[in-house]
């Protein structure tokens, strides 16, 4: 909960000086701009949290620990 919070503290700002589409946002690998660049971090660094509670998830349930997951 304390890295998701990190990610949202740090996403909310970059995302205001950014143009960004809801629908469709295209990132073009030779962007220069800095905040395109820390979105794009910030949302694999998000990607890569929520994995780590699937696995997470994923040992509670092989250990048999149903009354851990919610």
């Amino acid at each position: 909960m304390c890295l998701n919070s990190f990610a949202l503290f740090l996403f909310v700002p970059a995302f205001r000086r950014v143009e960004f589409n809801f629908l469709c946002q295209p990132v073009h690998p030779s962007t220069d701009d800095p905040d395109v660049l820390r979105l794009v971090l910030i949302s694999y660094c998000f990607f890569m949290i929520k994995f780590l509670d699937l696995v997470d998830t994923a040992f509670f349930v092989l250990r048999k620990r149903n009354h851990q997951v919610s």
